[in-house]
């Protein structure tokens, strides 16, 4: 097992929500957003990051709430989330 936690990011480097917080087995995971932060109201408008650290690796990419894009960019618009996948990592 490998501790691992993906963390979003603002723009000026704060953390915004830590998504999972748990020990798993490497492989690919998908972890759903829904683009709130830890007290559950919605990020500011704007690009995010999200973080992996996990033993000695560690990725970060780009994202932008589901709310800000079209209403047909995102497949997880419908329920609400934004995908973030570790894979993508």
């Amino acid at each position: 097992m490998v501790p691992g936690t993906p963390r979003v990011y603002d723009v000026s480097g704060r953390v915004v929500r830590a998504l999972v917080d748990e020990s798993r087995a490497p492989g690919a995971y998908r972890v759903n957003w829904n683009g709130c932060d830890a007290q559950s109201r919605r990020v500011a408008s704007g690009a995010c990051f999200y973080r992996l650290d996990a033993g000695e690796f560690s990725a970060t990419r780009k994202t932008v709430p589901e709310s800000l894009q079209p209403d047909d960019a995102d497949p997880f618009r419908s329920r609400g989330q934004r995908a973030v996948a570790a894979a993508d990592l």
